[in-house]
């Protein structure tokens, strides 16, 4: 899926400007923080009996590259279920399912990223192009709260991914992901030691995802949407929400106006190297026809030539034979 062709710019501005909502999400402190301590994670009740229930196998991951893919894969697990936690403001709904896999490549495209940085990076263009909330800030806050979990320990860990496996198989044609992933990961982690995930969160700590490494152009597009705000505070108009609206429209339609324009540009360019081309291609095969010509004319040339000469020495050799058979008749008469 080319997810730039899902990405709308009027709602990336509205989450920006009108900014009310993401602010809200973002003061929302989750239960985590509260947590001083490794020591002090505990399982509830429903979190025990759903480990009892773990079928009881032993998953054996060859270190190296792809153990480094799992861990890549558990990341984007994190990601996805901060985002959900955060707008629902720790109460699962209807649409936890949905954004979880949405936000998630392993789960909705089976697409596991390349790396600790691509994860974050998919994850931040996704969460910008699908979700309700589409706020950069608010993706950036996502990967602090994984640097938090992963910091308690895979208790914390642990305790994300049983509530992603709870929300699936509750939710209508989702839990088959447990039975591929889920349900593994969860039978996997409780063997992996906190040392290998101290140095997960080290890597993302050092992970920098500025916006154009989304190729979504979204500093040209605040830059426009900054200045269609600007120009009507200068003139006075007032700040009511349609108002506010046709700003962000404004701006969007500008910058899309500018993408087409640069895009007719290209085109022309384009056209233009194909005509040149094409008239190059002619130019060539009129020499190729003017040469070919040229020749075919040489040659009967030289045909008629050689014809000329063919001629001219039979008819000498005829006057010599006369002159023969006249001495003859001189000597013999």
């Amino acid at each position: 899926m080319d997810e730039s062709t899902r990405f709308t710019s009027e709602h990336y501005l509205a989450d920006l400007f009108e900014d009310y909502v993401s602010q809200s999400y973002l003061q929302f402190q989750p239960y985590f923080y509260s947590t001083k301590s490794k020591d002090k994670v505990k399982y509830d009740k429903q979190e025990k009996v759903a480990l009892l229930q773990l079928p009881r196998k032993e998953l054996l991951v060859d270190a190296g590259r792809t153990e480094a893919q799992v861990f890549v894969g558990l990341l984007s697990l994190l990601l996805s279920w901060c985002y959900n936690h955060r707008i629902t403001e720790g109460e699962e709904n209807i649409a936890s399912a949905w954004n979880i896999v949405q936000l998630a490549p392993m789960l909705s495209w089976f697409d596991t990223p390349r790396s600790v940085a691509d994860s974050v990076r998919v994850f931040v263009r996704r969460s910008v192009v699908f979700p309700l909330l589409r706020h950069f800030g608010f993706a950036q806050q996502c990967r602090t709260d994984v640097h938090t979990i992963i910091n308690l320990g895979k208790k914390q860990v642990l305790k994300c991914l049983l509530e992603i496996r709870r929300v699936f198989s509750t939710t209508e044609n989702f839990y088959m992901l447990n039975d591929l992933y889920i349900t593994e990961y969860c039978i996997w982690l409780q063997s992996v030691s906190d040392d290998k995930l101290q140095a997960l969160a080290d890597k993302l700590k050092q992970v920098e995802v500025r916006k154009e490494d989304l190729e979504l152009h979204l500093d040209e597009l605040e830059c426009v949407g900054r200045q269609a705000m600007g120009e009507d505070d200068s003139e006075g108009e007032s700040s009511e929400e349609d108002s506010s609206t046709d700003k962000l429209t404004t701006a969007a339609v500008a910058v899309a106006t500018n993408t087409a324009a640069a895009i007719t540009t290209a085109a022309a360019i384009t056209t233009a190297a194909a005509a040149a081309t094409s008239t190059a291609a002619v130019t060539i095969t009129t020499t190729i026809a003017t040469t070919t010509a040229t020749v075919a004319t040489t040659a009967i040339a030289a045909n008629v030539a050689a014809g000329v000469i063919s001629a001219t020495v039979s008819l000498q050799k005829m006057q010599l034979q006369q002159t023969d058979l006249d001495e003859y008749c001189k000597h013999h008469p």
